[in-house]
């Protein structure tokens, strides 16, 4: 149940895309005065383009989350490859000589009637797009994407995820083990929950260096209106058949990318 499709960040240049991070974290969607998915309507200059001279971006935004209205039309400033720097490569015996290099390096802006979600801050008076929060120094975007990963992608920007209780807990062998789990919609607009897009993975000394997943079916995305909470209460027992039998240490992790990152809990089980 891992989802990797929210955002890709590219690592190293256009040509090299590597998902080395989860985006949009609560944090990127903080740092975002536009959250924006829109039509690439070509650029405000013709090419060719450099890192040197890159290019601006035309953008008409189809939906909106936060700082446009669907319809505006916007201009993307600065669309650049990350710099060398952040290429996840060790570093350069020659720093001055790659960032010359990278400068030269041409652009390739998204082509006319491309599908983007994009995340943007002011730079001045330009809208840049936003880096990623991790530090790797990437761009959080969808180039190409379908309607289904930008509405995902905008979800993780409007809930927050809580497990109730105590982060250690004890439980009796063979019993149920109960987690209460609140989604809440924090935004001012209605939200849209993809509970496909969480992970669920239990650990135990019992069985060392395995993983296991849960036996479930995830509900269809489930539409939330500002405040409004949706509950799971989920018995592990059933869950991860087979788990929670043998007395010993669990461990529950929840990764919910964008609402607050790693969520996990610690069962002793007697």
């Amino acid at each position: 149940m891992r989802f990797y499709l929210a955002i890709l960040i590219v690592a190293a240049s256009t040509v090299h895309a590597d998902v080395i991070f989860e985006e949009p974290t609560r944090i990127t969607c903080g740092r975002s005065a536009v959250i924006v998915a829109g039509i690439v309507d070509g650029t405000t200059a013709a090419g060719p383009f450099t890192n040197a001279q890159p290019p601006t971006v035309k953008v008409t935004a189809t939906a909106c989350w936060k700082g446009c209205t669907p319809g505006d039309q916007l201009e993307v400033a600065q669309w650049v490859d990350p710099k060398p720097s952040h290429s996840g490569k060790p570093s350069p015996n020659d720093p001055k000589g790659e960032q010359a290099a990278w400068e030269q390096t041409a652009v390739q802006p998204p082509a006319k009637g491309t599908k983007v979600m994009l995340f943007l801050r002011l730079d001045g008076r330009q809208l840049v797009r936003v880096q990623d929060s991790g530090g790797y120094g990437g761009y959080v975007m969808l180039v190409g994407a379908d309607d289904k990963q930008i509405q995902r992608s905008a979800g993780m920007c409007e809930v927050a995820i809580a497990i109730s209780g105590d982060r250690d807990r004890t439980a009796v062998a063979g019993q149920s083990v109960m987690v209460h789990v609140d989604v809440t919609n924090t935004s001012g607009t209605t939200a849209v929950f993809h509970a496909e897009a969480m992970t669920l993975k239990l650990q135990t000394d019992t069985r060392p260096g395995e993983d296991l997943w849960p036996a479930w079916k995830p509900p269809p995305a489930i539409p939330l209106k500002p405040g409004m909470q949706l509950a799971f209460d989920w018995d592990l027992q059933k869950l991860f058949p087979g788990a929670f039998v043998k007395p010993g240490n669990y461990w529950l992790t929840l990764d919910a990318p964008g609402a607050m990152g790693l969520h996990w809990i610690s069962i002793a089980v007697k």
